[in-house]
C-alpha cells in the first residue's frame, strides 16, 4: 500500500513504463520464435511446416548455447546474446537467398509493427512475412505468438 500518492509524472511514467513492458515482451516472444524456428528450418532442414510451441521450447533449451553449427562449421555461440543471435540469424537467412531481407529490427518492430490501439504486433505484417520469410516464420505464427503470450499472462 502506497502512504504517498505519486506525482502526475511519476504516474505519467509508470504508465509508459507499464506499455513499454508489454511490447517489449511481445517483441522478445516474437525474435524467440523465429530465431528457433529458423534453426530447425536452416540447420535442420525442417521444411516450411507449423510448428509447436513446445517444439520451440524444445529447441531453445536443447541447444548447446557454446556450440551452433553454422555453415557446416562449429564455431563460438552464445544463444542468448542478442547481438551474437542476430549474426546467426543472418548467416542462417543467407542459404535461403531469395527471401528477402532479415527480421526487422527492434526499432521496426517498435515502429512499424507494433499496434499501440490493440497493444500487440500486427496480424497482417506478421501474414505478410510468413509468406515471404519462410525460412524464419512458421505458417502458425500468430498462434504461437498468442500462446506464449497467453501461458506468460497467466504466469504472472
Amino acid at each position: 500500500m502506497d502512504l504517498v500518492k505519486p506525482t502526475p509524472f511519476e504516474a505519467l511514467c509508470n504508465r509508459i513504463t507499464t506499455r513499454n513492458l508489454v511490447r517489449d515482451l511481445h517483441i522478445k516472444t516474437l525474435k524467440d520464435i523465429l530465431y528457433a524456428y529458423s534453426h530447425m528450418r536452416c540447420e535442420l532442414n525442417m521444411e516450411h511446416l507449423p510448428v509447436s510451441l513446445s517444439d520451440i521450447r524444445c529447441l531453445n533449451q536443447s541447444v548447446d548455447p557454446e556450440r551452433i553449427y553454422r555453415n557446416k562449421r562449429i564455431e563460438k555461440y552464445t544463444w542468448l546474446e542478442s547481438g551474437q543471435r542476430e549474426i546467426y540469424f543472418k548467416n542462417l537467412r543467407a542459404k535461403f537467398p531469395n527471401n528477402g531481407k532479415d527480421i526487422p529490427t527492434d526499432t521496426e518492430l517498435e515502429e512499424e509493427w507494433w499496434d499501440i490501439v490493440e497493444q500487440r504486433l500486427s496480424p497482417q505484417k506478421l501474414a505478410e512475412y510468413v509468406q515471404i520469410h519462410t525460412w524464419a516464420y512458421p505458417p502458425n505464427i500468430q498462434e504461437l505468438l498468442d500462446e506464449a503470450l497467453k501461458e506468460k499472462e497467466v504466469a504472472e
